[in-house]
């Protein structure tokens, strides 16, 4: 049987226990406690391993807080371009923040709280909720300077307004909002790490990081490295003004940052690509926000490193994605049950055509991007559609393998 972390939330009622993870590899239940005590001088209904039909393990990490900083910190001056994991913050904070990724394209302004002048096919940058929107309280429209207060940055120094952000309560997996952006004054260039970064976007499954090394850039502490100890982890995250959310599916790791670093991209030290944006930590260990959540819960799309004013654009038109699956394709003697592909199974490393069955809510130009080959067709409102595609199945065996599947309408000009 297959769990998940949010099955063993109820670790987090239990006396010092600040976050926990299931690891479905080994089969155990990981909690990190904000001070490791001997079981003797416990309640025995605080013991962990009383309130799990697992084995488990306790990590000792402390309380979890936000890394906005109090105090100027390794500051970091006034940059133009912008270039990300600079010292970045809301005027109305007296601290400091990182600037995190750019480009980003807004997809979908009904995901998250939007600014009425923000459309579909706009860009930003993207920081903490905290960062930016001063933990839910800020006004859309406030504005953003570069460098933070705590850096002796001014209201000179301002380079975007709040535009866009996820709100912080109970359940969210995100820490993530958006300002708006002068495309000249900004660089997605990452401070102090190499051209192999910042390529492009990890979008396979997260639990292969399980141990790998991730590094980030940011206000404080600069460029860091650290192991990775939990990918779906649900915690308790403590916010400025004494605020507390439940936070799940997130990423944990060494240590890797201090007070500022806030907004800080971390990316895959083997492949470059961004993993997730910085937003908490304790002196043991860091925590993410993952990049694929943060596209799906706030509406945006995280551009690659030749998409900016590309890949999705042609001349006299725009390609606005609506449409994003991870769907599995059985293969060799399984049983093919999926409603929205069908074709033959394939042999490893074997090309196979197949039909992918579409609906739109609009008449319109179509499209679906499937391993960067992308079909174009007509279609009316409610009308299902299939469309044959040409799909390569992996070189390694296995009873399934993962297709990415994109899509959505092209809206031209005039």
């Amino acid at each position: 049987m297959t769990h998940t972390t949010e099955e063993f939330e109820h670790t987090l009622d239990l006396e010092n226990v600040t976050a926990v993870e299931y690891n479905e590899k080994n089969d155990e239940v990981i909690t990190f406690v904000s001070k490791k005590v001997p079981e003797e001088e416990l309640n025995d209904n605080d013991i962990v391993s009383n309130n799990v039909d697992k084995k488990s393990r306790v990590i000792e990490i402390g309380d979890i807080y936000t890394e906005a900083s109090s105090a100027s910190i390794s500051p970091r001056g006034k940059n133009r371009p912008v270039y990300t994991g600079s010292s970045e913050l809301n005027v109305n904070i007296e601290t400091a923040g990182t600037a995190g990724p750019f480009p980003v394209r807004v997809v979908d302004t009904s995901r998250g709280i939007w600014d009425s002048s923000v459309a579909a096919g706009d860009i930003v940058r993207l920081s903490n909720n905290h960062i930016y929107a001063r933990s839910n309280d800020a006004n859309l429209g406030e504005y953003i300077q570069q460098p933070s207060p705590a850096d002796g940055g001014s209201h000179d120094d301002v380079v975007g307004q709040l535009v866009g952000y996820v709100p912080l309560e109970d359940g969210t997996t995100v820490d993530v909002a958006a300002r708006s952006v002068s495309p000249d004054n900004e660089s997605q260039t990452p401070i102090g790490l190499s051209d192999e970064y910042a390529q492009g976007v990890f979008r396979d499954d997260h639990n292969k990081l399980m141990g790998e090394t991730l590094v980030k850039t940011g206000r404080t502490s600069a460029v860091t490295r650290g192991n990775v100890l939990a990918t779906t982890a649900s915690t308790l995250v403590n916010f400025p003004d004494n605020k507390q959310f439940k936070m799940r599916d997130l990423i944990i790791t060494e240590d890797m940052s201090r007070g500022g670093d806030s907004g800080a991209p971390a990316y895959h030290e083997k492949s470059g690509d961004l993993v997730g944006m910085l937003f908490a930590g304790t002196d043991t260990v860091t925590l993410f926000c993952k990049a694929t959540n943060i596209e799906s819960e706030h509406g945006v799309r995280i551009m690659e490193y030749n998409e900016y004013n590309d890949t999705y654009e042609k001349p006299g038109e725009e390609y606005v994605e609506s449409l994003r699956s991870n769907v599995s394709i059985e293969m060799d003697e399984h049983d093919l049950d999926i409603i929205s592909i069908s074709g033959d199974k394939p042999a490893p490393g074997e090309e196979f055509e197949a039909t992918i069955t579409v609906v739109g809510n609009r008449d319109g130009l179509a499209y679906i991007d499937v391993q960067d080959v992308t079909e174009e067709f007509t279609l009316s409102a409610d009308e299902e559609r299939d469309i044959s595609v040409r799909v390569k199945a992996p070189y390694e065996h296995g009873e399934t393998f993962d297709l990415d599947v994109r899509g959505g309408y092209i809206f031209r000009e005039g």
